[in-house]
C-alpha cells in the first residue's frame, strides 16, 4: 500500500506566517481589467495592505488602514444589505459569534467606519 500525502496546515497560531504570502499571491499589483485599475489612490493604499501583510508577525499589532470616505460608505451599503442575508444564509457558527462582533469591534455601518483588527 501506498502512504497518503497530507497537506500542510497551521499546528499553531504562528504558523500562520508562513502562509501569508500565498494569501496574497496577487499581491499589490492589479492587471488591467480590475475595477480599481485606473484608481491610484486604492493602488495605493493596496499596496501598504499587502506590505504590511507581508511584514506583519503574530503578536505584533496589525497597522491600521486608512480608508477614503467612498470606501467607508460603500462598505456601509454592503454590509446594510448583507446582514439579513447573512441571518437567513450563513452558518450557525457565524451567526453565533456575529453578536460579539458587533459588540467588540464595532460591526455597524452607522458608525463611518471600517473595523479593523487592533483598533
Amino acid at each position: 500500500m501506498g502512504t497518503e500525502e497530507v497537506p500542510w496546515f497551521p499546528r499553531k497560531i504562528s504558523d500562520i506566517d508562513v502562509f501569508c504570502h500565498r494569501t496574497l499571491d496577487a499581491g499589490s499589483e492589479l492587471k488591467s481589467d480590475h475595477p480599481g485599475f485606473k484608481d491610484q489612490a486604492y493602488r495605493e493604499r493596496r499596496k501598504i495592505i499587502c506590505e504590511n501583510a507581508h511584514r506583519h508577525k503574530f503578536g505584533e499589532p496589525i497597522p491600521k488602514v486608512d480608508y477614503v470616505e467612498d470606501e467607508v460608505k460603500t462598505w456601509g451599503i454592503v454590509f446594510d444589505k448583507l446582514q439579513p442575508l447573512m441571518r437567513k444564509f450563513a452558518c450557525k457558527e457565524y451567526n453565533d459569534v456575529i453578536p460579539e462582533l458587533h459588540k467588540e469591534c464595532g460591526l455597524a455601518s452607522y458608525l463611518k467606519i471600517i473595523p479593523q483588527s487592533n483598533h
